[in-house]
């Protein structure tokens, strides 16, 4: 068992070792652009979008949250969300950060803690559903690009993905599904106890569908932000393309690097970034690997952020506040 222990990390270090060489090899990264968009100016402009990114999701997050009866102030639902931005980064796994978030806001949902962490998967699942929505959105003002076997492959994977997530939650939050003699026979097992009372949580926003469409809204706020933000980043280092190339290629990029396929996205999501750009524009360029690998750096300062809220949070939650 230990043999194997770490070979997820020690994959994803490959893919990401592979995905660098391969972005190297095609010569789409310049560190001379690179530097450009790292004077003070530039610097501030991505923080303070990437950093209205981050208060828009959290804002999502709140509604969900608050729907089901729970309270917490901005001021410690952001501190949390940092929190889990620094966890993400430094624990192998695309959900470490949600772990711990659940962790502390359990500590103070006593008997309701089911319901507390369920609010966190019901924010992933919804933002993802709306990124996804965003992606094959951009399909429909570039149908033209389905007659290309790459751009259609994307295209009918994109589709496969939304059904399965709108059929998985029209079930969860289906009534009738829930009532069915089958499931109540195997909900009465004890290993999938913990099944039953996560389905039962998310049972309780099927009242709810305004909190379900503002989250979705929410969700579409954070995608023109995001986008926004990487234009900024590809006009700062003076990088050109035209503004529906990005609204193209980044809702994509988005969706296929959410798939937690290397360490922090590091390799892969230059790799998919430079492929979607030159596949978009028909040519070499180095916007895609430039923007995402500007896009990292700079998050170094949120997940250094997170990790201060992290050490003072820590003195915080032992006096029982969440």
């Amino acid at each position: 068992m230990i043999k194997y222990k770490y070979f997820p990390l020690v994959l994803k270090i490959f893919v990401t070792v592979a995905c660098l060489y391969w972005v190297f090899s095609k010569q789409s990264f310049d560190f001379s652009i690179l530097r450009k968009g790292f004077q003070p100016i530039p610097v501030l402009v991505i923080l303070t979008v990437t950093g209205l990114v981050y208060v828009v999701n959290n804002w999502r997050w709140l509604i969900l949250y608050r729907s089901q009866g729970f309270r917490i102030s901005h001021y410690e639902s952001l501190q949390l969300m940092l929190i889990g931005i620094f966890f993400n980064s430094i624990i192998p796994g695309g959900v470490s950060g949600d772990i711990v978030r659940g962790v502390y806001l359990n500590r103070s949902a006593v008997d309701r803690k089911v319901d507390s962490a369920t609010s966190l998967l019901m924010d992933r699942l919804l933002g993802l559903m709306m990124m996804i929505l965003f992606a094959l959105g951009s399909f429909f003002f570039n149908l033209e690009l389905l007659r290309e076997r790459e751009f259609a492959t994307v295209f009918a994977i994109l589709c496969l993905l939304f059904l399965c997530l709108v059929c998985g939650f029209c079930i969860m939050l289906s009534t009738r599904v829930y009532g069915m003699p089958i499931l109540k026979k195997l909900y009465s097992i004890r290993q999938l106890s913990l099944l039953k009372r996560v389905h039962e949580a998310v049972q309780k926003y099927r009242h709810k569908p305004g909190v379900i469409f503002a989250a979705l809204g929410i969700s579409l706020i954070s995608q023109f932000l995001t986008i926004t933000s990487l234009i900024l980043m590809a006009n700062f280092m003076g990088l050109e393309a035209p503004t529906e190339v990005f609204f193209f290629c980044v809702p994509i990029g988005m969706v296929l690097t959410a798939i937690p396929i290397s360490p922090a996205g590091i390799g892969y999501g230059q790799a998919v970034y430079m492929y979607l750009f030159d596949l978009r524009m028909g040519m070499k360029t180095t916007i895609g690997a430039s923007i995402i690998t500007q896009s990292q750096i700079l998050g170094l300062f949120w997940i250094a952020l997170g990790g201060i809220c992290y050490l003072f949070f820590k003195q915080s939650a032992k006096r029982g506040k969440v």
